[in-house]
């Protein structure tokens, strides 16, 4: 592989969580694709502060990358959102049940997260896209559910309302 990166610093310098340790150094830990996909359980509240309103993954590092405003859009019909998941907004998504947000997912890589890692970050998606009431509303009925991602969220949710922390 050839480094044509040069001196550019844009991935480095517009990554949220600041995952990146050095040029060619993603620190995964950090990286709000590992987090919102891959990652199980709660999730260190600083980086929930920076995650914004990403429910699964993250595409900052390719948007702001010169190398990738050469390559066209896909228009693979295989790349376009299933029907049921593109009629679902953030507020739906945290009022479903585990057994809904299966049947929602089914079949999309959206799976990967798994029901749990799905609500945990739908409760801080809708904090950080100012659905405040809604996402309060789903932390209090979130707040004892047996996977610690969620409870831990549900918490921040509930903390952030009690201080008045808002976006």
């Amino acid at each position: 592989m050839h480094e044509r990166c040069g001196s550019c610093r844009a991935c480095l310098d517009a990554c949220p969580t600041d995952a990146f340790d050095a040029p060619f150094q993603l620190d995964a830990r950090r990286c709000i694709s590992y987090l919102t996909i891959e990652h199980r359980g709660a999730i260190d509240p600083s980086l929930m502060e920076a995650t914004d309103d990403w429910l699964f993954g993250c595409d900052v590092c390719q948007e702001v990358c010169p190398w990738n405003r050469r390559v066209e859009p896909a228009d693979d019909p295989a790349f376009a959102p299933l029907p049921a998941l593109a009629e679902i907004g953030l507020a739906s998504l945290l009022d479903a049940d585990e057994a809904r947000i299966r049947e929602l997912t089914r079949g999309s890589p959206l799976a990967r997260a798994r029901p749990a890692g799905l609500l945990r970050n739908a409760l801080v998606a809708a904090v950080h896209a100012g659905l405040h009431d809604e996402a309060l509303h789903a932390a209090w009925r979130l707040d004892g559910h047996e996977d610690d991602g969620v409870r831990a969220a549900a918490r921040w949710v509930i903390e952030r309302a009690e201080t008045g922390s808002q976006d």
